[in-house]
């Protein structure tokens, strides 16, 4: 697969999701410890479609990404706003249907709507049509796949950004 052309500068990307409470939190908590490995100098933040501002992330996120050595539990969901869009230079939505509602609201942002799994190294094609799938509901197998999945479309994206610099 080839990769999505990137903007020229980067300097803080947006993770969506629906809730802000599992996968675009991992999103975001992934982006933040690879980009500080490779010292790259890009905020990143994550927000929900149908998010309830203040909600923290489900118990499960915090263990997946404390398996990882992130601590996410002072995370604090927020809905997407019009400012949220627009200080970003990377909007990256998690499913197609993510990035549907984010070109409907936001029509202004279109060019800088992403779809994670445009960033997928892996060999399971299924996922280039359908994103990253909801754990919600399930177990920590599911979550755990998930942030692998996640994993692999973040590091995708920091390797590209590093070699922007």
């Amino acid at each position: 697969m080839s990769n999505p052309r990137l903007p020229e500068a980067v300097h803080e990307v947006l993770f969506v999701c629906t809730g802000n409470s599992c996968r675009s939190v991992m999103a975001e908590y992934l982006f933040k410890k690879l980009a500080a490995e490779k010292k790259l100098v890009v905020r990143a933040h994550s927000a929900g479609i149908a998010a309830s501002n203040g909600s923290g992330p489900s118990p499960e996120t915090v263990e997946v990404l404390r398996q990882d050595g992130i601590d996410a539990r002072a995370h604090v969901g927020r809905m997407t706003y019009d400012h949220t869009m627009e200080s970003a230079d990377m909007i990256l939505a998690l499913t197609d249907q993510h990035a549907d509602h984010l070109r409907q609201h936001f029509p202004d942002d279109e060019e800088k709507i992403y779809l994670l799994t445009e960033f997928y190294t892996g060999s399971d094609r299924s996922v280039l049509e359908h994103g990253v799938p909801d754990p919600i509901g399930f177990g920590s197998g599911v979550y755990e796949a998930t942030r692998d999945l996640i994993l692999n479309c973040v590091q995708n994206l920091v390797n590209q950004l590093a070699a922007q610099k």
